[in-house]
């Protein structure tokens, strides 16, 4: 019987599903959650945090675990480190793919096995050799997240400024087989109790500095979207790019009354389906 344990076993590879369509996936996620996450917009509670409760039963309705789905309940962006972030440029991916994950895990497996066992000339080809030590002491004052940026490591006795979290960060979560984890974003949602007119610029720009920084997270993808909830009024938030594919601008479409034309909903399961099979068990390839 599979249970918690201090032996860390790979879980089976994610098996193909038959595949379904949004209609039949409607009746699957069941008429509790929509009923229970309505009510909650509905009727706002006292607090902002009681309304949190309905929103990842909702969430983890439409993105089950069984399909390797994750709800990040204040999911945390970190900022990336100025140095190529340890593991190549932080480029957002059309679609991220196992062969980008792959190579981006055996770089950071290799700066990171390298700088342990005190080997760091091979990541410090090229370096000034006045500039070696404080390029040395940069590698191992860095760590590598679930979307495979560099950043700050803990223990350095520094503060890591200009952390994000986000009400909830649902993500695709890639297993490897060096008991590695890699999170692939897809959608970030904000939440306020009531929509509240002169608070909402604050509470957009908000959303849109989060949806800014994950973008700049190796594996995030091109259709990133994020949900704005005020009470029952939404805000649904894009990624904008320019016509050579970099990454330009945060864009937001009108607010809409969730109760009364809920376009989110069908979205959401729309991007569940599409990240149903994806992905399975990403090997590590060796550099």
């Amino acid at each position: 019987m599979t249970c918690l344990s201090r032996m860390m076993h790979l879980p089976p590879k994610l098996r193909k599903a038959k595949a379904t369509n949004p209609l039949n996936r409607y009746k699957q996620v069941g008429p509790f959650i929509f009923w229970n996450l309505s009510h909650a917009l509905l009727s706002p509670p006292h607090y902002e945090t009681s309304m949190y409760g309905a929103a990842n039963a909702y969430l983890s309705g439409i993105f089950p675990l069984d399909r390797y789905f994750m709800i990040k309940p204040q999911g945390m962006i970190r900022p990336l480190l100025d140095a190529e972030a340890a593991v190549g440029n932080a480029t957002v991916q059309s679609k991220p793919s196992l062969a980008v994950f792959s190579a981006s895990l055996a770089k950071a497996d290799k700066l990171l096995s390298d700088t342990n066992e005190g080997g760091t000339t091979s990541a410090l080809e090229g370096v000034q050799e006045d500039d070696e030590d404080d390029a040395a002491a940069n590698i191992l004052d860095t760590s590598i997240g679930s979307y495979l940026g560099g950043h700050l490591a803990r223990g350095q006795g520094k503060r890591e400024v200009g952390k994000d979290f986000v009400d909830f960060v649902v993500v695709k979560v890639v297993v490897s087989d060096a008991d590695s984890k890699v999170h692939i974003p897809l959608v970030l949602i904000e939440m306020k109790k009531t929509y509240v007119e002169r608070d909402s610029r604050a509470a957009e720009d908000q959303l849109s500095r989060y949806m800014e920084d994950m973008a700049r997270q190796p594996t995030c993808p091109k259709d990133l979207v994020g949900y704005l909830i005020q009470g029952q009024m939404g805000m649904r938030f894009y990624l904008n790019f320019n016509p050579d594919g970099t990454f330009d601008s945060v864009e937001r479409d009108r607010l809409f009354d969730i109760l009364d034309s809920d376009t989110m909903t069908p979205e959401l399961i729309k991007i569940a389906l599409e990240n149903w099979d994806f992905v399975q068990s990403a090997p590590v390839v060796q550099p």
